[in-house]
């Protein structure tokens, strides 16, 4: 009778290697085997630190073990690929994230409050919120003096308080 305690693991893999793949067959493990091997000599390993020799072989131990680490990790998987499956719309959804358009996410999201909005108020909140500039700077741009963004500014946080405020947010 051998001594799973005081067997090296080295030892203990060359004896129950046939275990292992005995345990991998029976699940139908034919697409990354080499990864649920790997699992099934983490629970041979489990299974010798956590042997206790009173209680029955090693050999039935280690099968439970073994089977069970290796259905746990297929159930992990299957999870992952279930909850984590690209959308039909994939090309779709990039597209309309590609970093080169003209719109990009915040600044749709945030036009969307912008309904309501003169042009030139849209301007400031482009030009303020999503390009961080500066009044004088949103100024420059469009030609006009700063006291005419300060306009657009105010007039423009008046009308997008009130649409904010007539929305039902919970």
């Amino acid at each position: 009778m051998l001594d799973i305690q005081k067997m090296s693991f080295d030892e203990l893999v060359e004896v129950h290697r046939p275990l292992i793949l005995h345990v991998l067959k029976t699940l139908h493990i034919y697409k990354d085997h080499e990864v649920y091997y790997q699992v099934g000599l983490v629970g041979l390993w489990e299974a010798q630190s956590r042997y206790n020799p009173e209680k029955g072989a090693f050999s039935t131990f280690a099968f439970s073990i073994i089977r069970g680490r290796v259905l746990s990790s297929l159930t992990k998987e299957n999870q992952f690929y279930t909850r984590y499956q690209p959308t039909e719309h994939e090309e779709q959804l990039d597209a309309a994230y590609d970093e080169s358009s003209e719109i990009k996410p915040e600044e749709d999201i945030l036009t969307t409050y912008c309904f309501d909005l003169t042009e030139n108020q849209r301007k400031w909140v482009i030009g303020k919120i999503i390009e961080d500039k500066k009044i004088k700077d949103i100024a420059l741009e469009h030609g006009v003096t700063e006291d005419a963004v300060k306009t657009w500014r105010r007039e423009a946080l008046k009308k997008l308080r009130k649409t904010v405020a007539g929305m039902d947010i919970r």
